[in-house]
Order: structure tokens, then C-alpha cells, then sequence
């Protein structure tokens, strides 16, 4: 870690909503994202920077989301930086945040986001989603933590 880089914080995906099995898995009805659309243009989109399968670093835009439950990655920005993936043991059902079917409509796979912002430096468990012109988007679990 950098000289004046704050803790590496961990999210989980897993973790921060309790599946651990298929009962707690019941519980979660549907996972609601919002990809951007042309009618919602207020947004917060933060300069990153994402460790890539190499450990080299390069600039990306993810975009804070409080209408998304869940931290979701586009799958172009997971084979592009060629970021860990592993399986979910269910796949979660995706809505969008208007009630419109999410285009991919369910996900099972997390991958393992190393990011920097600023000098905040942490490593997430993010959704994989087809989260439309989005990179990535901070859903409320990452604003909670």
C-alpha cells in the first residue's frame, strides 16, 4: 500500500447480504440497479483507478447509485481489465430501477474490483451485470459500508 492510502476496506457481495444459503437466499426477492437512461442524467461519477490482471493500474469511471441495491460491473470492464470472477451458488433476479426487465435479467458471478479513489484504496465483490453505458455502478452496499 502507498504512503498515505487509507485502509484497504473489503466488500462482499456475500457478505453484506447474508447468502450463505439457499434459505437467506429466499429472503432477497429481486436486486433493482439503474442504468443509466437519457431522462436521468444527475449522477455522480467518480475518477478511479482499477487494478487490472497484471497489477497495472488504469483510470476508470464508476458511478455512485443510490437507487442500486447491489455494486454491479459491466462484463466488457471485467474481460477488458481481466478481473477474478467467481461464481455465485444462485443466480440473483435483476430489475431495473424503473420496474423494466434488466437486459441480462438474472447474474451468479461476482468479481473481485481492486480500486482506487482519491487515496481510498479498496478491494469489492461487484455484481457482474449488464448495467447498459455504465462501467460500474456503487450501489447502497457501498454507500452503507
Amino acid at each position: 500500500m502507498g504512503k498515505g492510502f487509507c485502509e484497504v476496506k473489503q466488500l462482499s457481495v456475500s457478505g453484506v447480504c447474508h447468502w450463505e444459503n439457499d434459505t437467506d437466499f429466499e429472503k432477497i426477492q429481486k436486486v433493482t440497479v439503474t442504468p443509466r437512461r437519457k431522462t436521468y442524467n444527475k449522477s455522480i461519477v467518480l475518477k478511479a483507478e482499477i487494478h487490472d490482471s497484471e497489477g497495472n493500474l488504469n483510470w476508470f469511471r464508476p458511478e455512485i447509485d443510490n437507487g442500486c441495491m447491489i455494486t454491479c460491473i459491466h462484463p466488457r470492464i471485467v474481460r477488458k481489465y481481466g478481473l477474478k470472477t467467481k461464481p455465485l451458488p444462485f443466480s440473483i433476479p435483476v430489475v431495473n430501477a424503473d420496474g423494466s426487465d434488466n437486459k441480462q435479467g438474472k447474474s451468479s458471478l461476482v468479481a473481485m474490483v481492486h480500486m482506487i479513489v482519491d487515496r481510498h484504496v479498496e478491494t469489492i465483490e461487484a455484481l457482474v451485470l449488464d448495467i447498459g453505458s455504465n462501467e460500474m455502478l456503487l450501489g447502497l452496499d457501498w454507500l452503507a459500508v
